[in-house]
């Protein structure tokens, strides 16, 4: 059947102002919004609670996928939300030279932690599976541990934070999560590639000078030798006699960090957006402040022509709908 060309258009654009429909009728001017109420990404997210927002801690985004029916998974994201809390609660975070000993066996003993459950959980395509006869589970809801990162002055630590946390997103959003009781290759596949080639991979590199060919493989591990020969001087220049003393008034102590050491479940989570200083936020900016001006090359508002500003509607005579 052919499609109308008489259906008015509804216009979608966040824009104020009043649409008018190709048969006349007046739509209500659409409301201007935030820009953080226009995300089209999956970006970590602020945990603006008290204190916390205001030193910047964060969570993975876990789009509107707040739980799982398979053990597995939950212990993967329980796993590595744990270890990532512990590991982004050292004084380490706090400062911009390269991480101690402690934080890099931590990353190690996490990592070697999580690839021992994915061996052990992961089920191979080819071998039936186990499953429930009577039994149909009724789930249980994510937890996430929010952790320093915004703010996270150790740039190393913030971008494995920053790949731990797209890792826990990605889990959240998984389609195994319908399985009752089975993960394949492809979840193991994707969290070895985070934190076996990535954060280790570049830990063993960059921090230990291993040969990238070797660091790659899948049975490269660090050594006990490794660890004792760890020369943070040789990794980069001595740029501490510049570095300020960070604020010493957000030491937490272990009761301060009780509240959130157990993890919060995914629907106790506040309404939560991304950080006041997300691309999206900016452009939003950019974009309000070139509507205000006058393109000298047009004589038009500066935004005509700009690559962020909103897409033109169809023609009220379009045959295109919303």
């Amino acid at each position: 059947m052919a499609k109308s060309k008489n259906i008015p258009f509804r216009k979608t654009a966040t824009r104020s102002g009043t649409v008018t429909g190709a048969a006349g009728e007046a739509y209500p001017p659409t409301e201007e919004q935030q820009a953080w109420q226009n995300i089209t990404n999956d970006a970590i997210l602020w945990y603006n609670v008290g204190i916390y927002g205001q030193i910047g801690y964060g969570v993975p985004n876990p789009s509107n996928d707040i739980g799982s029916l398979n053990p597995n998974m939950l212990d993967f994201t329980n796993g590595i939300g744990r270890g990532l809390f512990f590991m982004m609660h050292h004084e380490d975070a706090d400062l911009s030279t390269p991480p101690t000993i402690d934080t890099l066996y931590r990353v190690h003993e996490l990592v070697a932690y999580i690839m021992r459950l994915v061996d052990a959980r992961i089920q191979p395509d080819g071998e039936l599976p186990f499953n429930p006869e009577h039994v149909e589970p009724g789930g249980e809801v994510f937890h996430v541990w929010p952790v320093p990162y915004f703010k996270v002055r150790n740039q190393t630590m913030k971008r494995w934070a920053r790949y731990t946390m797209y890792l826990l997103a990605e889990l959240f959003q998984n389609s195994e999560n319908r399985r009752l009781m089975n993960v394949y290759a492809k979840v193991g596949e994707r969290i070895r590639g985070y934190m076996k080639r990535k954060i280790y991979y570049e830990m063993a590199t960059e921090y230990f000078g291993k040969d990238a060919a070797a660091a790659k493989a899948d049975n490269f591990w660090l050594t006990d030798a490794d660890f004792s020969a760890y020369d943070p001087g040789a990794i980069r220049p001595d740029w501490e006699s510049n570095d300020p003393v960070p604020a010493l008034d957000n030491v937490f102590t272990e009761d301060r960090k009780s509240v959130l050491v157990s993890g919060v479940p995914m629907h106790l989570l506040p309404k939560l957006q991304p950080y006041p200083t997300n691309l999206l936020g900016l452009y939003e900016q950019m974009r309000a402040k070139r509507a205000a001006m006058t393109n000298p090359d047009t004589g038009g508002p500066m935004a005509d022509g700009s690559r962020i500003h909103p897409s033109p509607a169809f023609p009220n005579d379009s045959h295109f709908t919303s």
